[in-house]
């Protein structure tokens, strides 16, 4: 094993002295073990951050990053391999100040070798959290551009310039973007009327299509350019090359006793694999596994082993780095999630994913639907079991879809049980039955054919889901506790901002 070949004796010199430095001051300080790992750590990241790709330009970007790995990230479980690697950094710094001291040269200079080796290991750590914290905020940043335009950006630079990555930047963007969003499409439906109030049995139904709110975005069809890091990750996924070295990490991360199943995820590991695969150690594994086998000469197996080994520990650090970061985003984003009222975090949190984009986009519109819901709670405020607000989904087809399956033996009997008008679209179809039991009842009820029912599940799959919120007065409930009922109705739905009602 050796140091990289792109260090020079002279930076390496310098950033051991700093490191002394460091060490020497804690040493006086009699500073506890985790507070003198936590310390080191920092002072490693600001001699180093020049060695680590995309790391941040701006300072206040730079500080969220060091507080996840210094201090925020440790309730996670890769921490401890983080802790280790950092303890044995600072064990080889203390080796190497006692062989100064003794002015033994040939220590001195193994000592530095490995402490080299020892920063390429932590380097490895901060690259893989650079990355992952760039590949959220870069993907979140995309999903908000497509969905609220070019203009958004300069809102988002603005709250990135001010904001650290941690639960006040993620609660700045969703009071931005989500709640101030809501507020202005709920006050728009209410002076455009876009809504339906209507009796139904022993309620009074207030109703909103969730489409209504949504088409007031204003989304870009625009191409929107990827940063380096999202090409590079992207690059990673679609490579046929990098599919063998993502399987590598991947398998390495499953055989890490401290990285359970039952605390990291199987798609959290595959996605730490991706990021790992975003650095040329990737490579560098793969062939140094082509170079083991009985045809290395004897007196080289050994430092093949440790230099395989080596690269492995640089590519599981690489990987741990980018699961660290990623736990801690994952939780500050769901922070202000659950105390806006926008919808549970534990529920949020599948959906949420890795921060990918596909799921950053499903999270955002669930965050846009659970925000008007509570929007309407505020609004309902005492009522208690006299208003209840329920949500109900339907799958939506276009109309040209419902023409292809005609001649299969859609006739207008089985379209009238099947489906009915999108009041929103006249090109879209809803379907009745809300779920897949419902579906197969009623297709077993229209004696169907196999062939016919199998294109309707097809559809069925492939159909875009529809969401309709109900605010629903209990007209028996609010009659037993009032007078006058008329007076009470009106009462209540001014409330919600009818008048004269």
């Amino acid at each position: 094993m050796s140091e990289q070949e792109s260090t020079a004796p002279n930076d390496v010199e310098q950033r051991l002295d700093v490191y002394q430095r460091k060490l020497t001051l804690l040493k006086e300080r009699g500073a506890l073990r985790d507070n003198a790992e936590r310390e080191m750590l920092l002072e490693f990241i600001q001699a180093n951050h020049s060695r680590i790709n995309e790391f941040p330009l701006l300072p206040v970007q730079q500080n969220g990053l060091i507080n996840i790995l210094c201090i925020r990230s440790g309730s996670h479980p890769a921490q401890e391999l983080l802790k280790r690697s950092l303890a044995g950094f600072l064990h080889l710094l203390t080796q190497y100040e006692k062989a100064s001291l003794t002015r033994n040269a040939q220590e001195i200079e193994t000592l530095r070798r490995s402490i080299v080796n020892a920063e390429t290991i932590l380097i490895k750590f901060l690259q893989g959290a650079v990355y992952a914290a760039s590949l959220a905020h870069d993907n979140f940043e995309e999903v908000i551009i497509a969905h609220f335009g070019e203009e958004s950006i300069s809102t988002i630079d603005g709250i990135t310039e001010r904001q650290e990555m941690n639960e006040r930047f993620w609660r700045e963007i969703l009071e931005t973007f989500v709640t101030t969003h809501v507020s202005e499409a709920y006050d728009a439906l209410m002076q455009g009327e876009k809504y339906l109030l209507r009796k139904e049995q022993s309620f009074l139904v207030l109703q909103f299509s969730l489409d209504d709110v949504l088409a007031r975005l204003k989304r870009t069809d625009r191409t929107i350019e990827k940063t380096r890091v999202q090409a590079l990750y992207e690059q990673c996924k679609r490579d046929k090359d990098a599919t063998i070295k993502r399987k590598l990490v991947f398998e390495m991360l499953l055989g890490e006793e401290l990285l359970p199943a039952s605390v990291v995820s199987r798609e959290e590991k595959l996605y730490a694999a991706t990021v790992a695969c975003m650095d040329v150690v990737a490579e560098q594994l793969v062939e140094k596994l082509r170079q083991q086998g009985d045809d290395v000469p004897p007196e080289r197996r050994e430092i093949e082993k440790q230099q395989l080994a080596f690269v492995q520990e640089q590519v599981l650090s690489m990987a741990v780095g980018a699961l660290l970061t990623l736990g801690v985003v994952r939780e500050d984003f769901l922070i202000p999630i659950g105390s806006l009222g926008m919808a549970d975090p534990k529920q949020l949190r599948g959906v949420i994913g890795n921060f990918e984009l596909h799921s950053l986009d499903a999270a955002l519109l669930a965050c846009i639907e659970g925000q008007f819901l509570s929007l309407l709670r505020e609004r309902k405020a005492d009522e208690g079991n006299k208003v209840l607000i329920k949500t109900q989904r339907a799958r939506r087809v276009a109309m040209d879809r419902l023409e292809a399956l005609a001649p299969l033996g859609l006739t207008k009997i089985r379209r009238h049980k099947l489906f009915e008008q999108d009041r929103n679209n006249p090109q879209q179809a809803v379907f009745i039955p809300r779920n897949t039991r419902e579906l197969q009842h009623v297709l077993h009820l229209l004696q169907t054919d196999p062939a016919f029912a199998q294109a309707l599940l097809s559809v069925w799959e492939e159909a875009a889901v529809t969401i309709e919120i109900m605010v629903m007065i209990n007209l028996e409930v609010v009659a037993k506790t009032s007078t006058n009922l008329k007076a009470r109705l009106a009462g209540i739905l001014g409330k919600f901002g009818i008048r004269g009602g």
